[in-house]
This record gives structure tokens, C-alpha cells and sequence, in this order.
């Protein structure tokens, strides 16, 4: 059941992914989030940095104690299918006191998550470089990385930006924030100039990622995901010995080049050794994002949370991308609802072979996500600007999964192929406007001369 505690930053701040525990206190009824609306009303950023790390902090003293996400994560290690499970995602961290490491960390990809752990990163002392291209590079070069934090402006941030991991060489952590069609072998060969003996890192976590079966016995023990990973290249270029798991539940949207949205913060980026124990690389991060200003749950289980946080994005931009529908939109459609429960309840017969418990219900997870009325999911914003979709990544890595536990999907993958069908469309209709376009262009420019 949810978890009343003081410490959440979710109050009155629905998510477009809805985390896995609710904050049962009414929208801001706490001491912490009229303190938050007072400082940030006067762009005190320090006091509300030192407020959310606070809140963080109150959070896992609530949690204190709680061995059965813990347990959980042991059943699944151990191959254990039978019997009760563990609470997934719940949190049970020790301590973080004394003075932080300064630690070197590399961010590969600056879109609005790579930027805002760049920032959060470089706010605690750690010394920071981002991966960047194009555009965006040149804004980083120029301006600095422009924040606006819970709708205020801190300034222009320098961090340094470039091109080429070689410039930077090897660091303590790599955070690959890139989207997930485009983490393949090319890009972890591209990234080995950053990675030595010591280094940490963390691969993208939007779809179920290609360590997964990772250091689990029983019948698991052999698996990989094949179609995440062909022929096992991630697996040799970045051994999961050398991974932590982490994942985000927090909203940040990238305004252009160099200028990044952090909407709100609920969970932040919760951070797991891949087999549940406690590990000095994993409190150091969590310790320096905190200081950073945003919360960083050490999990017992970051496989619960991962799965939880791949299933809504998917479930969600399916029924977005269909119905070319905001929530309200999806809300107030009781079949479209209906369709979410669907792929949700298909998907979670997947986690439950596989020793995952899924703590919020999935009626749960629905309501809060559309009580963000306005909100409209990240593929919708794709596919109107003309981009491609990461649907057809994170859908093959639900494939994987339910091969290896001799699931079906056939809800799911009916609505998949629709989505993609729509797609495809969206990007041919696109490309005809467009060489019509340049058809009427030359036909002028010949009438001219």
C-alpha cells in the first residue's frame, strides 16, 4: 500500500510516469513544500536545494528498516519463483554523512535528463564534462547550460562540453542519458576512452536494459536479451560488473539548445547495484546527487524499478500516439482507460514470472498519470515534431522479456503495430510535404531565371 511520508517531493505534482509509491499528504500541506513556494518565489536556489535534499533525507527515514523490497530482489537472485515476494521498489538506505568525494563524471548525451544530472552533478563539487553535438554543443560552448529550475531561472551554468571522449579520458562515472534507439555497439565503442579500471556506469534505463539477467541463478541464469543486445556486443564493451542501475522519476524538458525545464521532482534518480547490496559507489553518487539538490533512493531491487518505469512509458505512449490524445483527452475516453489496464495487466503477468513485485497497482499508476491533465507523453511530442520514436527499442525489450518467461503480449503487440504503422505514416507524409515543397521551390527559382 502507499507510503505515508512527510519527505516526498510529489505533492500535488502529478507525473506523466507515476512513481511507484504514493505521497498520501494532501498537495501542499507540508512545512517543506510552503518553505519550497516561499524560496522560491524569492530565488533563494541555495535554501531550496538544501530543502529537497532535507525532504530527501526524511524520506529514507521513513523507509528505515525495510527489508522487503530487499528480500525481494534476494528471491530473485536466487531464482526463487514461488511464494510470496518482495515489496520491489522500496527504499532502505543507510546514512550519508562527512564531506564528499570529489568525483570526475562524464555525461554522453545532453538532452534534458543528461543535462539536469550535469547540473545537479556539478552543483555538489563533482567535476563534470558532457557529450554534446551539434547545436546544442555550440549553445554549451557559448552560454553555459541555461537551468530553469521549478520555474526559476539560476543563470547560465559553465560545464564543460565537447565532442569527443578522448578530451575528457577516464572518470569515475558514465552516465549514458541518450535515448535508446541510439545506444547501441557503435556508441558503447565510441565511449571507451572514458571507462578504466574504476569506472562506474550507467546505461539508459527507458526500456528494460541488456544486463538484466545479470548474476541471477535458477532457470534466468544463462539468458541475455537478445534482441536488446545482438550477439552480446553491450555485454563485452560495458561488462555489467561495472554497471549500476538507475532510473528517474522527475520531469525536465529541453527548451533549445543549452536550455533545460526541470518541471518537478518526485522520486529523483534512484540508484541500484545490480544484485541489492549496499556498495560504496552507489552511496557516493546517491550522496553527491543530494547535495546536488535532487533525492537519490539507494533500492534493494532496481529491477522493480526499472521494469515499473518501462511499462508506463510504454503503456502510455501507445494509447497517446493511437489517439494523437493528451491525458485529458485519454481520461475522459473509459475505453482508452481500459486499453491502459490492458497492456499493464499483460505486462505484469511478465514481472510476476519473474519474481517482480509490482508495489502500486496498475489503477493506481493510471490515475495519478492522467490527473496531469495537460500533460501530453514524450513519443506524442516525437512524432508531431517529426521524429523518430523510441517505441519499436522499448518494445523489443519487452519481447525479450516475455520470451525468456514463455509470456505472450498479444494485446500489446497488436497495439504496438499500430503505433508503428502510424508512425511510418506520420514520417512519409512528412517527407512527400516536403519534396513538394522543394519541387515548388525549384519551379520558382526556374520561372526567375
Amino acid at each position: 500500500p502507499p507510503v505515508p511520508c512527510p519527505g516526498r517531493l510529489c505533492e500535488g505534482r502529478p507525473a506523466a510516469d507515476a512513481p511507484s509509491s504514493l505521497c498520501q499528504r494532501a498537495p501542499g500541506s507540508s512545512f517543506r513544500a510552503r518553505a519550497l513556494k516561499f524560496f522560491r518565489l524569492r530565488g533563494n536556489m541555495g535554501m531550496m536545494g538544501w530543502l529537497i535534499g532535507r525532504g530527501a533525507k526524511r524520506k529514507r527515514d521513513c523507509d528505515e528498516g525495510d527489508e522487503e523490497g530487499a528480500q525481494g530482489c534476494k528471491q530473485l537472485n536466487a531464482g526463487d519463483l514461488s511464494g510470496t515476494r518482495g515489496g520491489g521498489p522500496a527504499m532502505s538506505s543507510p546514512s550519508r554523512a562527512g564531506a564528499p568525494e570529489r568525483m570526475r563524471v562524464c555525461v554522453v548525451g545532453a538532452g534534458a535528463i543528461g543535462c539536469h544530472i550535469a547540473y545537479t552533478l556539478d552543483r555538489a563539487g563533482s567535476d563534470v564534462a558532457l557529450i554534446a553535438r551539434g547545436p546544442n554543443l555550440e549553445a554549451l560552448r557559448r552560454e553555459g547550460l541555461r537551468m530553469t529550475i521549478l520555474g526559476e531561472e539560476v543563470g547560465h551554468v559553465k560545464i564543460r562540453a565537447t565532442s569527443d571522449p578522448r578530451e575528457v579520458g577516464e572518470v569515475d562515472y558514465v552516465f549514458l542519458t541518450m535515448k535508446v534507439s541510439s545506444f547501441n555497439a557503435q556508441t558503447a565503442a565510441m565511449i571507451q576512452p572514458l571507462i578504466g579500471e574504476r569506472t562506474t556506469v550507467l546505461p539508459p534505463t527507458t526500456s528494460i536494459p541488456y544486463w538484466w539477467f545479470y548474476g541471477l541463478r535458477g532457470s534466468f541464469e544463462q539468458m541475455r536479451l537478445e534482441g536488446v543486445d545482438p550477439g552480446g556486443a553491450l555485454w563485452s564493451l560495458l561488462p555489467p560488473e561495472k554497471v549500476v542501475g538507475f532510473t528517474m522519476w522527475l520531469s525536465a524538458v529541453r527548451l533549445g539548445p543549452g536550455r533545460v525545464l526541470l518541471r518537478h521532482v518526485q522520486r529523483g534518480y534512484p540508484l541500484g547495484e545490480l544484485d541489492g547490496s549496499r556498495s560504496k559507489r552507489v552511496e557516493q553518487l546517491a550522496t553527491a546527487f543530494e547535495r546536488g539538490g535532487v533525492p537519490s533512493p539507494c533500492v534493494p531491487c532496481i529491477r522493480s524499478e526499472i521494469f515499473i518505469k518501462s511499462l508506463n512509458s510504454l503503456a502510455f505512449n501507445l494509447v497517446a500516439v493511437l489517439g494523437d490524445a493528451r491525458n485529458s483527452d485519454i481520461a475522459e475516453c473509459p475505453e482508452a482507460v481500459e486499453t491502459l489496464r490492458a497492456v499493464m495487466s499483460e505486462c505484469e503477468d511478465v514481472a510476476g514470472a519473474l519474481g517482480l513485485t509490482i508495489a502500486q497497482p496498475a489503477d493506481a499508476r493510471i490515475r495519478q498519470t492522467l490527473s496531469a491533465r495537460m500533460h501530453t507523453m514524450s513519443m506524442l511530442h516525437d512524432l508531431r515534431a517529426g521524429n523518430s520514436l523510441e517505441l519499436r527499442a522499448l518494445w523489443t525489450s519487452f519481447q525479450d522479456l516475455a520470451a525468456a518467461t514463455g509470456r505472450r503480449l498479444p494485446v500489446t503487440c497488436a497495439l504496438v503495430g499500430a503505433a508503428l504503422l502510424r508512425e511510418a505514416s506520420e514520417l512519409r507524409r512528412r517527407s512527400e510535404a516536403d519534396a513538394r515543397e522543394l519541387a515548388v521551390t525549384d519551379a520558382a527559382l526556374a520561372a526567375d531565371i
